[in-house]
C-alpha cells in the first residue's frame, strides 16, 4: 500500500469557503484571493513552513514520477520537505526542481508539477497546536485549477487560482474553528493540471 494520501481526506467543501479578491499597491504584486480575515500583506513572526522556497533539492535528485503507486522516489517530491499526492485512481504525477521565475521575492528554484488527473499536487504537515494562521504560496498555473488550502480536512477554506501563464499569490487565514495541520497545493481540475509553485509562507496571525 503506498503513502500517497486519499482524497477522501483532503476533500475541500466549496460551500464553506469565505474567499475574496485582493489588492496591492507593491510593484508587481499580482491581485490574490485570500480570506477576509487575513492581514494586508504577510503576518509577522516565523515561517512555519520547511523548505518555503524550494531551495534544497529532494532526496532522489532533480525530477521524480510516480503513477499507480510506482515511481523513482516513493512520494518524495523533488524539493526536500515536500511530499507529492496524486489522485484515488493512481493518476501520474511529476515533479521538477528548477530555476525560480517568480519576480518578486523569489530565490533561485522553484517546484515544477506536472500532473495526469485531479487532486495532484504537493503537501507537508504543520506543527501541533495552531488554531488561526496565514498560509500563502505564489503559482503559476499554465493548465489546471489550483488550489491552497491549510488544512487536510473538509472545512476550508481554501484559495484557487483564477489567473493563468502569470505569477499569483493565493492565500488562506484560519480563524480557529477548524483544524490547521497541513500545507496543501494541489490541483482539482480532474483533465490534469501543470502548474508551478514558489514562496510559501504559513505564519500565526494569533493564538
Amino acid at each position: 500500500m503506498n503513502n500517497v494520501i486519499r482524497r477522501n481526506r483532503f476533500r475541500p467543501v466549496l460551500e464553506m469557503l469565505c474567499i475574496c479578491a485582493v489588492a496591492s499597491t507593491v510593484p508587481y504584486r499580482l491581485w490574490a484571493q485570500a480570506a477576509t480575515t487575513c492581514p494586508a500583506y504577510s503576518a509577522p513572526g516565523p515561517n512555519l513552513a520547511l523548505s518555503p522556497d524550494f531551495e534544497t533539492e529532494g532526496p532522489c535528485g532533480a525530477s521524480t514520477h510516480w503513477a499507480m503507486g510506482t515511481g523513482n522516489c516513493g512520494v518524495n517530491s523533488a524539493a526536500q520537505n515536500w511530499t507529492i499526492h496524486s489522485s484515488n485512481s493512481g493518476a501520474a504525477i511529476n515533479t521538477y526542481w528548477v530555476t525560480s521565475t517568480l519576480p518578486i521575492g523569489g530565490l533561485q528554484k522553484m517546484l515544477h508539477i506536472v500532473s495526469k488527473g485531479n487532486e495532484s499536487g504537493v503537501w507537508q504537515t504543520l506543527p501541533t497546536g495552531l488554531t488561526t494562521v496565514m498560509v500563502s504560496a505564489w503559482v503559476y498555473v499554465k493548465t489546471g485549477h489550483v488550489v491552497l488550502q491549510a488544512t487536510a480536512g473538509t472545512t476550508g477554506p481554501s484559495a484557487w487560482n483564477d489567473k493563468y501563464n502569470e505569477w499569483e499569490e493565493l492565500r488562506v487565514c484560519t480563524n480557529g474553528t477548524v483544524p490547521v495541520d497541513t500545507i496543501l497545493i494541489w490541483n482539482e481540475d480532474p483533465t490534469g493540471a501543470e502548474f508551478l509553485v514558489d514562496r510559501v509562507e504559513a505564519r500565526v496571525i494569533s493564538e
